[in-house]
């Protein structure tokens, strides 16, 4: 619920700056861009699971390509992303004479179709772009790199490709304020703080989980 008032209260905030800014969208703003984007990200979850001692933050990445229609007010875009995110935790073992403790993390990789409405504020010190987006995934794959803590022997690191409990449709929504730059006529840059929280929908209700994911996306952008 606490997400989901979040979301609101963004695009709310987001039709306040269309009412407050579009005055000061750029008259001469091109059309249409096309690029490449390139983000990393820092996942977590709070997985459903008993026993949990720990948990943590898991790197992850995005890359792909971008497509923007540009309005004088808004911009909307879309794009093809490959996609990694995940999360970990450890678990304590009640029989302490053999296994101390079992750490857990899973990374899912996904094709990912963004759906985004951003509105460009033009300032001295380039583009502001608020946005909000839906997003839909397509995972590909999910591993499990599992780490066994024997008491009094040394670490066994495993690696499973398994077999995804998750539900095919993995929607998942994003925030984020970008500052895009026009390096000439031609090209832009644009550097995008991201917050996007992932609905994973899984079938079994032991590993139902949502993750949450704070990063940096940059594009470089082809202007026509």
């Amino acid at each position: 619920m606490f997400y989901n008032n979040r979301y609101c209260l963004f695009f709310f905030f987001t039709l306040l700056y269309v009412n407050a800014f579009a005055q000061l969208a750029d008259p001469n703003q091109t059309p249409f861009a096309y690029g490449i984007s390139a983000g990393v990200y820092s996942s977590s979850a709070n997985p459903k699971q008993v026993s949990i001692i720990d948990k943590k933050s898991v790197a992850g990445f995005s890359i792909g390509g971008v497509a923007s229609f540009r309005m004088k007010t808004y911009f909307l875009e879309t794009g093809l992303n490959y996609i990694s995110e995940g999360y970990a935790y450890s678990t304590a073992i009640e029989n302490k004479n053999t296994v101390n403790k079992i750490s857990n993390e899973y990374k899912f990789y996904a094709i990912m179709v963004p759906l985004k409405l951003a509105i460009p504020i033009r300032s001295k010190y380039g583009r502001h772009l608020p946005s909000i987006a839906l997003n839909f995934s397509l995972p590909t794959k999910q591993t499990l790199f599992q780490t066994i803590e024997y008491n009094n022997a040394p670490l066994v690191k495993n690696v499973y490709n398994v077999s995804s409990d998750y539900k095919a449709f993995t929607p998942s929504f994003s925030l984020a304020y970008g500052i895009e730059f026009d390096i000439d006529i031609i090209y832009a840059v644009r550097f995008e703080p991201t917050f996007q929280f992932t609905f994973l929908n899984a079938n079994s209700t032991q590993f139902k989980t949502n993750i949450s994911n704070i990063g940096l996306k940059c594009n470089l952008l082809f202007l026509r």
